[in-house]
Formats: C-alpha cells, structure tokens, sequence
C-alpha cells in the first residue's frame, strides 16, 4: 500500500483470522488507529480480512480522540459499505495426487500410478469444506 500511495502521510491497518490478529499504527501515536480499525472488524462481526486506512496530513491536529474517531470510523464506514460475500477456506493439494479427478492432465497414468508427460506446475485447489466438517 504504501507503494501505490507513496506521498500519503499514514497507514494504519488491522487484520483478524480466526482468533488472530495483528495491526499497526501506521506511524500515528500508540494506539490511536490500528486498534480502532480493528474495533471496527470485530464490531462488525467479520473474520478474515484486512482493513488499511490512508490519511493524509492536512495540516490540523486532530488529537488522540480525533485519530481514534478518523479510523474507527473510516473503517467503520468502509466495512457497512463493502460487497460482502462468503469463502470457504482452501486447501493445497499437490496436482499429482489430484490430477486423475480432475482431468488436469490429458495423459493417462501408467500402471504404477505414474504420469508420463511434463510435469505441471503446482495448482492450488479450493475445496468447498463447510466449516467444521472436517
């Protein structure tokens, strides 16, 4: 982020994954902008996902109330806006186990199981595995 933005002033940001979390002031004093967008995450009830907020500098002191209110609610704001749409976590397999059942590739296996042919490059597949069902 700060790449693409490189002349913003600040870049706070809080993620959460599961019972993880992690976030960063971004610069701004202690505690006044990575905890309030995560307070925005988890008041929202949401889980896996990360929330940046990019200020700018415009020259007033917002002072530590103000910082707080600015990302809370930046975030806040962000997050009742958003498309919000279900994932199912995903899964590596290696191609060669998952191949034969998914026609990844055109060749049949030898008797022994094996591919004759190039090897292909590593695929990541997404399973759809509701939560909790093993």
């Amino acid at each position: 982020m700060s790449q693409r933005y490189p002349d913003a002033s600040y870049l706070a940001w809080a993620w959460r994954i599961d019972s993880g979390c992690r976030l960063s002031d971004g610069g701004e004093p202690t505690g006044t902008a990575g905890q309030p967008i995560y307070r925005a995450i988890e008041g929202q009830g949401l889980d896996h996902l990360v929330v940046g907020v990019i200020r700018y500098f415009g020259g007033t002191l917002l002072g530590a109330g103000g910082l707080m209110r600015a990302h809370g609610g930046t975030a806040g704001g962000a997050l009742c806006r958003a498309r919000r749409r279900e994932e199912w976590p995903c899964v590596k397999i290696e191609p060669a186990r998952f191949a034969a059942a998914t026609a990844i590739r055109k060749q049949e296996p030898t008797r022994n199981g094996n591919y004759s042919g190039p090897r292909e490059p590593a695929r990541i597949f997404c399973l759809n595995r509701r939560r909790g069902s093993g």
